[in-house]
């Protein structure tokens, strides 16, 4: 009877596996993929399926390393967590899967640079670079070479950034690489060069119809002229600008900074009001969006330094007024945001809660199936029992009879016979 209970509870939670989803990590992966190059987020969403990566190969764990941080470095997230790309960069190194083997150098790098560990993160490109060079891809010792000039420009070592920048441009050039050539030469000091190299960014940029790079350019490049006092020269890179449609608040401030810096408060006052009336408009067209606060304390610093210079009283009560303003915004915003989260959390409670009340109703409903299931059975076998029981009683009976039958008939031939 025991034994019954325990194969109908076995075959009962068999039956309720079945019923899951049955999920491929294989073909996941096979997927993940095949898109990840045209989008990256399907391919995040995807691998996210795979619940338990110890479940893999080692083949499919390496896989998984390399097209997670792959989606990750894609779509600019954080990849602080993706550290299973070293297991992935040691397993194709051992199994020479050179098809993919630059790529997870590069992805290593990333995963140690969002660590904070830089000294390994160079390491990972100077590795990755040598392969690149050993199986002569030069699209990838191009990208290596451009990444560790970004890496010695973001640690201000410029001379050793320029080179590195040099030797990517002898394997591929384009407006992004002439540009930090010249941005690596201005923090250099040196200002042809400077000059040169983003002149020919902005040249690149508009030879491929790179609008919104080339107005970003021009901007910075006006910004490097003015730190260096190179005023004119500024003054017509900004009304460049303002020429090909990119005309705004920050072009029209710049150019106000500039004539104060050429002391022409008069030309300067023109293009402060144009800034807010640029403002304006920008508030009017879009009434739902938060204003730039640092927009409106701009134009009224530079108000306050055209009044200086015309002899006007300094007036910053209406910059203290505005942030005040913009402070109590915010605050406001915060308010409602603590609210949204509370009321996001008490409805998680209570989703939980429900959750454990049905887990426990199903628990309840499972216990009192398996307890059904084990008293029809246990009511069939005793029934069955006793019927087989009745069955040799009446047999017993039957022949008892029958005995009798023949006991009574020999008794009466008996009696006859005497």
């Amino acid at each position: 009877m025991r034994k019954v209970s325990v194969l109908i509870l076995v075959l009962f939670v068999v039956f309720c596996n079945s019923c899951k989803e049955k999920v491929s990590y294989p073909e996941i992966l096979r997927e993940a993929e095949r898109v990840m190059d045209a989008n990256p987020d399907s391919a995040s969403v995807l691998l996210s399926k795979i619940i338990n990566p110890g479940e893999l190969t080692d083949a499919e764990k390496a896989d998984y390393g390399y097209l997670t941080a792959s989606a990750h470095f894609s779509t600019d997230k954080a990849m602080a967590e993706d550290g299973m790309i070293i297991y992935t960069l040691s397993y194709y190194k051992e199994h020479n899967v050179a098809d993919k083997l630059a790529q997870t150098y590069m992805l290593a790098a990333g995963y140690y640079d969002w660590n904070n560990n830089l000294q390994m993160a160079a390491t990972m490109l100077n590795g990755g670079l040598d392969f690149s060079l050993e199986i002569q891809d030069s699209t990838w010792v191009s990208r290596f070479y451009r990444a560790i000039g970004h890496d010695r420009y973001s640690k201000k070592e410029y001379k050793e950034a320029v080179s590195f920048y040099h030797k990517a441009i002898d394997y591929e050039s384009d407006s992004d690489i002439y540009y930090q050539v010249g941005l690596s030469y201005a923090f250099l000091g040196n200002m042809d060069s400077m000059s040169f190299y983003i002149n020919k960014a902005i040249g690149y940029a508009i030879e491929h119809g790179e609008h919104d790079v080339v107005r970003h350019y021009r901007r910075n490049y006006a910004d490097i002229l003015y730190y260096n006092r190179g005023y004119k020269e500024a003054l017509s890179v900004q009304k460049q600008i303002a020429d090909a449609g990119g005309s705004s608040w920050t072009v029209t401030t710049s150019i106000a900074l500039l004539y104060l810096a050429m002391r022409q408060p008069d030309s300067a006052q023109i293009y402060i009001d144009s800034a807010r009336v640029h403002l304006e408009d920008m508030k009017k067209n879009n009434p739902g969006v938060a204003p730039d606060m640092s927009a409106d304390n701009f134009v009224l610093a530079l108000q306050a330094v055209v009044d200086y210079a015309e002899g006007r009283l300094i007036n910053l009560q209406p910059m203290g007024a505005k942030n005040h303003e913009h402070w109590t915004k915010v605050r406001k915003n915060e308010l409602l945001i603590e609210e949204k989260i509370e009321l996001k959390n008490r409805l998680e409670q209570q989703n939980l809660l429900l959750t454990i009340a049905r887990q426990r109703l199903l628990l309840y409903i499972t216990w009192g199936m398996i307890l059904l299931m084990s008293v029809a059975v246990f009511m069939f076998f005793y029934i069955r029992r006793k019927r087989t029981k009745l069955i040799e009683v009446e047999e017993k009976r039957e022949i008892l009879e029958k005995l009798l039958k023949e006991a009574t008939a020999a008794n009466e031939k008996d009696s006859a016979f005497f």
